[in-house]
Formats: C-alpha cells, structure tokens, sequence
C-alpha cells in the first residue's frame, strides 16, 4: 500500500498544490488530475528520484516503509514519459533491458520479447529505436517501465501518442498488468476514459483556492 499524507511539492521552498492524503492499495490506479502546470508531473517525477529544486513536502510510506528509506532501483518505481524517451543509439531489446540488471542474456531475451508480445510489438529485438513511429516508441517506453516489474508505475499522459484503438487495448493491458502483480500505479492525465473503474481520483488544487 502507498499511504500520503499532506502530500505536496516543492519548488525552492514554495508548494506548487495544496497537500493532500490518500491511500493507494496494490494493484489499484491513482489518477491524479487537477488544471495543467499545476504540478502533477513534477509530482511522477519527483517520486522517481530527487530533481533539482523540486523537493516532496509531506509523508510517503510504500509498504510500511517511508519513501525515502526504500532504495532508489529499477524495482522501486518506474516512470513512462509522455514523449518516447528512448535512446536512439540502441535496439529496441537493448532498451528495455536497461532495467533488467543481475538477469542472464537469455532471461532478459525472454522477458522483452513476452512484453513485446503483450504490447503488439511484432518486431525483432535487434531493431533500431530510431526506426520506429512515435507511437510504438511509446510502447517500447512502456515495455521498458513493466520490464523491472516495478513496486510503483508512474505514467505521464502514457497513452496519449496511441491511436484510438491502440490505445484502448494498451491502457487495458497495462492496468491488467498493476492488478494482476499487486504493483501500485499513479497516472496523470486529461482523458476521462484513462480513468480506470475502481480507481482512485484526486484532483490537485492550487495553493491560492486554499481556505
């Protein structure tokens, strides 16, 4: 379980929404939604790792455990972008393994050719991320945030560079996959039907609406 409590950023010492609490149990989807710049994406990416001036203000506890106490691994928390971030000088295999330390050549072989399959990527392994159209460099993304099976999955509007279909059947696999391994999701974004039924919302306010 992910427990908040007065959960806010800070930005060089100004909090940029006010905090909230919520509890997030594994295998369920928290959607954060709130006006744009607002925060929510500083918010994913400063759960993933310290940013510079951006710090979290309130407590996080994962499993029992504060936040900040659990090491910073591929294991702990994963993050899709909202634009493909892959780098273009590697195979599409090469970039999903990144995460995949301590595993033999086969098993990472195994383990991204499954999610490429999951995720419709029919595609050999040693193909060149620079090849692909924005759309399957998403899905490559996400293959590559799945790979560790991480503890958190953080999603950025993950979904938005997929065309209609696609992006149905992506997002339905993806929140299979959370409920499925107990993995606790945070998504962003602007389109009601990413929301998930049985999922949590919160809606981030500005600091100025407080009170």
């Amino acid at each position: 379980m992910l427990v908040c409590r007065n959960l806010s950023v800070e930005r060089d010492g100004r909090l940029l929404f006010q905090p909230f609490s919520i509890q997030v149990a594994a295998g369920q989807v928290l959607t954060l939604e709130g006006p744009s710049g607002l925060g929510k994406s500083t918010l994913l990416g400063a759960l993933v790792g310290p940013l510079p001036g951006i710090s979290l203000s309130g407590d996080v506890h994962l499993h029992g455990l504060t936040w900040s106490s659990v090491p910073v691994q591929p294991g702990r928390a994963q993050m899709v972008f909202q634009e493909p971030s892959l780098f273009p000088h590697l195979s599409i295999g090469a970039n999903v393994a990144l995460g995949l330390e301590g595993l033999s050549r086969d098993a990472k072989s195994r383990r991204v050719t499954e999610l490429f399959r999951m995720l419709g990527l029919n595609y050999r392994l040693d193909h060149p991320a620079s090849a692909l159209s924005r759309g399957e460099a998403m899905r490559v993304q996400i293959a590559r945030a799945l790979a560790p099976e991480p503890e958190v999955l953080l999603l950025d509007e993950a979904f938005s560079a997929l065309d209609p279909s696609r992006r149905c059947a992506v997002r339905d696999l993806v929140f299979q996959w959370v409920e499925q391994t107990g993995s606790i999701c945070i998504q962003v974004t602007h389109a009601g039907e990413d929301r998930p039924i049985g999922g949590v919302h919160q809606c981030l306010m500005p600091v100025s609406a407080a009170g």
